[in-house]
């Protein structure tokens, strides 16, 4: 994966480097337009199929922030959420599903995640999402992962 030198300072991360966004979502199609108008504004992408392969990424990558989907194939994004706690201590999460219900949102409260989005979404809520977590991003040094 390639550096994007010309990346605007917005999509730039706390460490100075451009801000790179986990997408973990079964659907390819969701996937494929989020990679899409998210690489368009700058950021870096990584795409993930379902939870352990959202987890076999992250020592590759220092993310800035996560997306993901609740219900996926052999872990769930709620699943997934005490490694990648661990793992990227800090890093905002969206969460996304089409499942949603006010359970489900204040469990997430609970668990410090305040990025909740229904599907089908708006791609500018999303954006606004990203932006305001970006914003609020503890800075933190870069930190080179295994390769």
């Amino acid at each position: 994966m390639e550096e994007n030198p010309l990346a605007p300072e917005k999509t730039r991360g706390s460490s100075g480097k451009p801000f790179r966004i986990l997408i973990a979502d079964d659907d390819p199609e969701i996937r494929s337009l989020l990679k899409e108008e998210l690489v368009e504004e700058g950021y870096i992408i990584v795409e993930a199929r379902d939870g352990i392969t959202a987890l076999c990424e992250v020592p590759f990558h220092d993310f800035d922030l996560i997306i993901t989907d609740w219900k996926m194939p052999v872990r769930s994004g709620i699943e997934i959420l005490p490694s990648l706690r661990e793992t990227l201590p800090g890093v905002p999460v969206i969460f996304m599903t089409a499942f949603g219900s006010e359970e489900l949102r204040n469990f997430l409260k609970g668990e410090g995640i305040y990025y909740y989005l229904s599907k089908p979404f708006d791609m500018e809520e999303l954006k606004s999402m990203i932006r305001e977590a970006q914003a609020k991003a503890p800075l933190r040094p870069f930190t080179p992962r295994a390769k």
